[in-house]
């Protein structure tokens, strides 16, 4: 999460990761994140408002959410 605050400078996806995660931060603290909610809402925004392709949510969100990194999750990722 240390990286979080440098995606506000991106375009695309990443700020519409950034915006969505920072969002949930001042709702709900650091400790209350629900990454699953963050990373679907910002796939979904990123197709249906701007029309960006599917590709580029899942690209971002592999490489900056923590919720992405669990040994679970990562497959997922990775295709």
């Amino acid at each position: 999460m240390t990286e979080l605050p440098l995606l506000e400078k991106h375009a695309g996806a990443a700020f519409t990761f950034w915006r969505h995660a920072t969002e949930a931060m001042k709702a709900h603290g650091a400790g209350g994140m629900n990454w699953a909610d963050i990373e679907h809402r910002t796939i979904l925004e990123s197709i249906s408002e701007h029309g960006q392709p599917a590709s580029d949510g899942a690209d971002v969100i592999c490489q900056h959410s923590p919720g992405a990194v669990t040994k679970a999750r990562r497959p997922a990722c990775l295709g």
